[in-house]
């Protein structure tokens, strides 16, 4: 058995979790339970960092423009800003 997590069993851990948001929120306690799912199963990954991407921007030492920090992982071609205005 390997550690990566099935499906089945992210979509339980999801619905556990937004179970307990709900009993959170009708009790009036202000915790917020951050559950991020993880991108193993999706045909593009999603944002980031809650979507970093949208407030801030990454400029490598090479002029790469990248939506987070961690971005450059990822196999996508992101445009530099030596080719691109920013604007």
């Amino acid at each position: 058995l390997g550690l990566l997590p099935t499906r089945a069993q992210l979509e339980r851990a999801e619905r556990i979790t937004n179970e307990y948001r709900d009993k959170l929120k009708a009790q009036g306690n202000p915790c917020k339970l951050i559950f991020v799912t993880p991108d193993y199963y999706e045909e593009r990954p999603k944002a980031c960092m809650n979507g970093w991407g949208s407030l801030f921007l990454t400029i490598t030492p090479d002029g790469t423009a990248l939506p987070c920090h961690g971005a450059r992982q990822l196999p996508v071609q992101f445009p530099n800003v030596r080719d691109h205005d920013l604007r």
